[in-house]
């Protein structure tokens, strides 16, 4: 406190950095004294003695030790080991509230910023680290990440991002600062930011602040400088939502984890555009089409609740293989929660403990005004090792990617909003500038080591009622200038030719 005092009152700091969040929670280190007396409080204090005796088996917490463990965890069923994981992410949280606290009293102007470290990259970071972003970015209004995976596609054909990180972010309304530039970075990591960020090309390095770095990474600087209107005060036009429920990626890294990550892998190359939500995000989804559940193995009845309103209300649901078989604790069910929305009964027991799935291929249902799909299995391309994290050497698409696109899009139950003639390894991303004057499109070539330049690629963008385009107009940091584009507007949605790509385009559509 006495730190923060001086920061604020002596050198007036317009931005507060906390770096190593990650170390604060791991398991080892809420193994002290303090940290176990800790625990048995937040028992006491969060259940009841007859919710203990149903939940632990006993009442007592007096003697109650935080679990230790020695092997890699698949699904964590343990009681005891929830709870555990669930108090460090508590009580990390608590910290920066209270540090928050302090701060927003001292100046309401200034920034909170810490370094979790992880971003969503495949690490199970609530058991591994006590961080549940929710939680935590709640009291930030920045967040790093140093979880590596920089932008390309791999000699595999795997293509590395950070855009789950960026979306996350978004959704908790954080800004990403992400190594992008320096001797470390280049202009892709710049161009990534730029797309998925919220008005920020990273951290550029540089000892004299930027500067001094190579005239390409300094030409992304000023481009952005320059531009800087059509980057600020967007938001993602994303009609499809992908659910990460704390409870089913928190305890289940080998199973919800991978399903997650290849589903999201499979949207993002075929260009449809999505948002990550949370928990707190199921009261209102009037933004979205299209709700996905990738293996959300695990939600309580008011989550079910809220999904069946969704769907009652017009919306659609793709959900795949054990969603809603388990509650919030993983006490499994006797069948899918969700079983009246997929019209379908969950496998025997014998046959979930050999890992197969009902074999009945994908199922498309019609649920009063909304619409249903579910998939039996994301099939992966590499498999994942028991208890390993789902990191960027295993995102390789998954092999029914196709099944996986077309189930979402039959399920939004209209055309795309964005159709993109290019290769799997080129991502867009549609945005909207926040006085809707004109919509955006950004164009990224993740491939563009082995393919420097791609030509005449066709983009079609759904139009928001009414609207009628002025022009379209192409910016990029590789060309000088501003390039007007011809256009038709078909259907109910705009469509024109960029004629070369490069790295990256940014496409702007003007409204009347």
């Amino acid at each position: 406190r006495g730190v923060m005092r001086l920061a604020e009152e002596e050198f007036h700091a317009d931005l507060i950095h906390f770096d190593n969040t990650s170390m604060q929670a791991e398991p080892s280190i809420f193994q002290h004294p303090l940290a176990i007396e800790d625990f048995r409080e937040f028992l006491r204090t969060k259940y009841t003695p007859d919710q203990l005796k149903q939940r632990l088996g006993f009442s007592d917490v007096r003697y109650v030790l935080p679990p230790k463990f020695d092997k890699p965890l698949g699904a964590i069923n343990d009681p005891l080991f929830q709870e555990w994981a669930d108090f460090r992410c508590l009580q990390l949280s608590r910290y920066y509230a209270e540090m928050e606290d302090l701060l927003r009293g001292l100046n309401p102007e200034v920034a909170v910023e810490s370094n979790p470290h992880s971003g969503i990259s495949g690490r199970n970071t609530v058991w591994e680290q006590g961080v549940d972003y929710p939680r935590l970015l709640a009291h930030m209004d920045a967040v790093w990440t140093e979880e590596g995976d920089p932008a390309g596609v791999t000699s595999d054909g795997i293509l590395v991002n950070r855009i789950r990180t960026f979306k996350m972010g978004s959704t908790l309304h954080n800004t990403i600062f992400v190594a992008s530039g320096g001797p470390s970075g280049d202009t892709l990591q710049m161009a990534e930011s730029l797309a998925f960020n919220r008005q920020c090309i990273g951290d550029v390095g540089g000892v004299l602040a930027g500067y001094d770095l190579p005239e390409d990474q300094r030409r992304y600087i000023q481009f952005f400088h320059r531009n800087f209107e059509h980057y600020r005060a967007v938001q993602n036009l994303a009609d499809v939502a992908v659910l990460h429920s704390y409870a089913s990626m928190a305890f289940n890294n080998d199973r919800s984890a991978v399903s997650s990550m290849l589903f999201e892998q499979a949207l993002i190359q075929s260009r449809t555009p999505f948002d990550i939500i949370f928990d707190a995000n199921l009261r209102d989804l009037s933004k979205y089409r299209v709700l996905v559940l990738a293996d959300q193995e695990a939600l309580d009845d008011a989550q079910l609740d809220l999904i069946r309103k969704f769907v009652a209300g017009g919306g659609a649901v793709v959900a795949t293989e054990l969603t809603s078989l388990f509650t919030e604790n993983r006490e499994r069910r006797l069948d899918f929660g969700l079983k009246d929305l997929f019209n379908l009964s969950v496998p025997k027991v014998r046959q979930l403990s050999e890992g197969q799935m009902p074999n009945t291929g994908p199922l498309r249902n019609q649920v009063g005004r909304g619409r249903v799909a579910y998939i039996p299995e994301i099939k992966p391309a590499i498999e994942k090792p028991f208890g390993a994290r789902m990191t960027s050497q295993y995102w390789k698409l998954p092999l029914n990617s196709r099944e996986i696109v077309d189930s979402v899009r039959w399920a939004a139950g209209a055309s795309p909003l964005l159709e993109v003639n290019a290769p799997s390894t080129v991502v867009a991303e549609p945005m909207e500038q926040g006085q809707g004057h004109e919509l955006l499109v950004h164009l990224l070539n993740y491939d563009v080591a082995r393919s420097p330049s791609l030509s005449n690629i066709d983009v079609k963008l759904r139009l928001p009622h009414g609207a009628s385009v002025e022009k379209v107009s192409l910016l990029s940091p590789e060309s000088a200038g501003e390039r007007t584009l011809p256009h038709r507007v078909v259907d109910g949605a705009v469509a024109f030719t960029v004629p070369l790509l490069a790295q990256y385009d940014l496409a702007i559509i003007q409204l009347r």
